[in-house]
């Protein structure tokens, strides 16, 4: 008589981020985007915080009305970071991230002084290691594997690793390969901690840089430079759209940003802002070639150094090399705004002030 042998069945397996019906949140951080399309999604971002900063800056009591909107982008690339990066991060280190974010521009705007945001910063640095360590899998006990066992578990770990590569290249598998690949989605996250820790400081960095815009506004005769970054900003990201590779990219948005700044220095200059501008331009090199040229000078390099971050910024976390999900456009447009008047604040103190 003859016996019917089972054939294991082969099917294509899809990616569960398309199957079942999900939230909009998970459509967001699932989907990716053309590198160009989240490049536009970037820039559109950057260029509506551009435009909210400078009607925030309009309204009186400019440090307090403009923290929570400075406070608010910073708790938004918190909660993006994950899909900035692709590194998700623990939801206790995700928290202790908006909380600096929050907290640190309402305490450097109600102080008016940059000082007293440094044990926000310090505070947040404890949580956060400790967040890291204490969501950190347990490590895998490698001692009792010896000889026949190794040898098991080292084939057993190669062919897991052929199988998600084919599961990756799209290729059928069988019904056995399919629990193998469900057993391996089980298992713990050995990502190592040291890089979850690398990841969550480095976004905190990004956040501490929220507290150069508010100490901008803290004082008068410095707010002014604050439309100057944000229409700088939204220029430069625009020019960082032109251009094919990175290098034509970075190029472009390093002339958009000489070109500009010079040009809106020298407008902001004249536009009836002379007497707030005057100790701010380089009053050293104003007294020899005149507040005007001062102006024109000190635009450009502004331009240029926010134009530089924007490029180091982009090459890191950009879509040059790996597309990104729709909220990983809306991270690294956060982050671009926030590091953006770090080097305008370091130019007025050179210039003495």
């Amino acid at each position: 008589m003859n016996r019917m042998e089972s054939v294991p069945t082969r099917r294509a397996l899809t990616p569960p981020s398309h199957r079942g019906r999900r939230g909009l949140s998970d459509r967001l951080s699932m989907a990716t985007l053309s590198i160009a399309t989240g490049m536009r999604l970037s820039a559109v971002i950057v260029l509506l915080f551009s435009i909210l900063t400078v009607v925030v800056w309009a309204l009186p009591a400019t440090s307090l009305t403009f923290a929570p909107l400075i406070a608010l982008i910073g708790v938004v690339l918190a909660f993006t970071w994950g899909a900035l990066t692709g590194l998700d991060l623990p939801p206790l280190t995700i928290i202790a991230l908006a909380f600096s974010a929050a907290v640190l521009p309402m305490m450097v705007a109600l102080t008016g002084d940059l000082k007293y945001g440094v044990p926000v910063i310090g505070a947040s640095v404890v949580a956060i290691v400790a967040s890291v360590i204490f969501t950190a899998p347990t490590p895998t006990n490698h001692s009792f594997i010896t000889g026949e066992n190794c040898a098991e578990t080292i084939a057993q770990r190669q062919r897991e690793r052929a199988l998600q590569e084919a599961l990756i290249a799209g290729e059928s598998v069988d019904e056995v390969d399919v629990m193998v690949l469900r057993r391996v989605k089980t298992r713990p996250n050995e990502r190592p901690t040291s890089l979850t820790l690398a990841s969550a400081i480095g976004a905190l960095i990004l956040i501490a840089a929220s507290a150069a815009w508010i100490t901008l506004s803290s004082l008068e005769q410095w707010s002014v430079m604050i439309p100057v970054a944000a229409v700088l900003i939204a220029l430069i990201v625009w020019g960082d759209q032109i251009g094919h590779t990175y290098r034509s990219q970075s190029i472009s948005a390093l002339s958009v940003g000489a070109i500009s700044g010079a040009i809106i220095g020298v407008v902001a200059y004249i536009a009836g802002r002379a007497s707030q501008m005057t100790p701010i331009i380089l009053p050293g090199l104003a007294s020899v070639i005149g507040p005007i040229p001062a102006a024109a000078l000190f635009g450009l390099l502004a331009g240029v150094a926010v134009g530089m971050t924007i490029v180091v910024l982009d090459g890191l976390l950009g879509d040059h090399t790996t597309r990104r999900p729709p909220t990983g456009a809306l991270g690294r447009a956060c982050a671009k705004f926030l590091v953006a008047a770090i080097p305008i604040y370091a130019l007025i103190r050179i210039g003495g002030i």
